[in-house]
């Protein structure tokens, strides 16, 4: 089956595999371009995981979680991959979509900052410029970041920019501090100062598979089956990080997504996709009290106007009944 994959995909395009057998077609919507965070996905499509359980995944890029919980929501596309406190703050605001596994367990994202202002601790941050693109879920979670420490919005100055400008306009002096994931910045890391959201009181779940609750309802099977292959894409990802990074680096022809900052960015991230939960109840995992805690981040600090009921936004259903476990230490 895997050599009926297509072997390549020219960023921002979607990935359109063989589908010879395959009974039910489906688009996955990132939260942004191909990235080391999406190999699951791609080791599922390019070992042939989805067509043998009767799939023909599509994979497209987005423009931010955000994004990807509108297009999800909208129903442009039937599963997406986001931010889950951007997503709770979605479904508060009307959009159909819910989480079926957790895939980073806790926030990467960060502060980059510039060293020569010897930026140390979130108090240093007051006057500071912070830079990053306004749809993405590190710029939706700085002003819980900020308020849990005790500062606010209006205390630093937000500037808006793309994604592309967020490091050259650190080093250069054009702002203070970007945000940003960590495995984004793998390759300059010791070049900045880092300050990590989750050591700032930040608890919440990072990034999971969500689905259109619409589709769901009429399409039990279907979600099951993606949610098993690619949970076992992530298992095999986690085993054979490198081999996971050359095959995702495969799909895009974008010339600073290389084999080599795939690898590096899993290896950075190699925490971040497991903690006890997963220890004790398989990859995907997801418990009641984690998201009460994400959600009443985004109702205390990042502006959901009320709470909604947490069945709303995830559900174990469709996680496998023998789960996969990350690989011992």
């Amino acid at each position: 089956m895997a050599g009926l994959l297509i072997v390549g995909l020219i960023l921002g395009i979607a990935v359109h595999p063989a589908s010879a057998g395959a009974d039910r077609a489906v688009t996955l919507y990132l939260d942004w371009s191909i990235d080391g965070i999406h190999a699951p996905f791609f080791v599922a499509l390019n070992k042939g995981w989805y067509t043998e359980s009767g799939l023909s995944v599509d994979i497209r890029p987005g423009q931010g979680s955000s994004d990807a919980v509108k297009v999800v929501g909208a129903g442009r596309a039937q599963f997406g991959f986001a931010d889950a406190a951007t997503m709770v703050k979605g479904v508060a605001s009307g959009a159909p979509v819910k989480m079926l596994a957790v895939v980073i367990r806790k926030t990467p994202a960060v502060f980059l900052c510039n060293k020569n202002l010897r930026i140390r601790g979130i108090a240093d941050l007051k006057g500071r410029s912070i830079g990053d693109a306004p749809q993405t879920a590190t710029a939706t979670l700085l002003p819980a970041v900020l308020e849990a420490n005790g500062l606010t919005m209006a205390q630093v100055r937000f500037v808006a920019m793309s994604f592309a400008a967020r490091v050259p306009s650190v080093r250069e002096g054009k702002i203070d501090c970007a945000l940003g994931y960590l495995q984004e910045f793998v390759n300059v890391l010791d070049q900045f100062d880092v300050l990590p959201y989750h050591a700032m009181g930040i608890n919440s779940y990072s990034s999971g598979i969500l689905v259109n609750t619409r589709y769901l309802r009429g399409n039990v099977e279907t979600v099951r089956r993606f949610v098993e292959v690619s949970l076992r894409g992530l298992q095999w990802a986690l085993s054979h990080r490198q081999e996971a990074a050359n095959i995702t680096a495969g799909y895009t022809k974008d010339p600073g997504a290389t084999r080599a900052y795939f690898a590096a960015e899993l290896d950075v991230l190699a925490a971040y996709f497991t903690d006890d939960e997963v220890l004790r109840r398989g990859l995907g995992w997801m418990s009641e009290a984690r998201w009460r805690t994400t959600q009443e981040l985004m109702v205390k600090y990042g502006g959901q106007r009320a709470r909604v009921p947490l069945s709303q936004l995830y559900t174990t259903e469709f996680l496998p009944p023998k789960p996969f476990l990350p690989p011992k230490p």
